[in-house]
């Protein structure tokens, strides 16, 4: 991902970050909406949701312009989302709602630059999630 993409998930994270509370609100609600399965793994406690969720968004923005750091902390990601009972489809589901709910919380200043890089930098995510299979 190169440098300009990259500030602009920087940019745009910290005004995400200031709205953590309502992210994960919106979040879960896209993510049942698309797939209704997923809500199982988050009714029995077996998930630490909050942080995870943190995790993944700051290292995701942290970490792109280090891509070997990168790779080791979605794997490591991955090998969690598995323990939990998350499948490949299921962490599938999770971009889309994740862009759902910046969309919801940015409105009118995600805009499709800001749009595009979450998606490739959620498709990088995902990918090494996969690869990790």
């Amino acid at each position: 991902m190169d440098a300009e993409k990259i500030e602009l998930l920087k940019q745009s994270f910290a005004e995400i970050y200031a709205h953590k509370g309502d992210l994960e609100g919106r979040f879960y609600q896209h993510l049942f909406a698309a797939d209704p399965e997923t809500r199982e793994l988050f009714c029995h406690g077996n998930f630490v949701r909050k942080e995870m969720m943190r995790a993944i968004l700051a290292n995701t923005v942290q970490l792109l312009n280090r891509p070997s750091a990168f790779r080791r902390l979605s794997r490591r990601l991955a090998a969690q989302h598995r323990q939990a009972g998350v499948s490949a489809r299921q962490y599938r589901a999770g971009p889309e709602a994740m862009i759902l709910a910046f969309r919801d919380i940015l409105g009118p200043r995600f805009t499709p630059e800001v749009e595009a890089a979450w998606r490739e930098a959620m498709e990088e995510l995902v990918s090494c999630f996969a690869a990790a299979d």
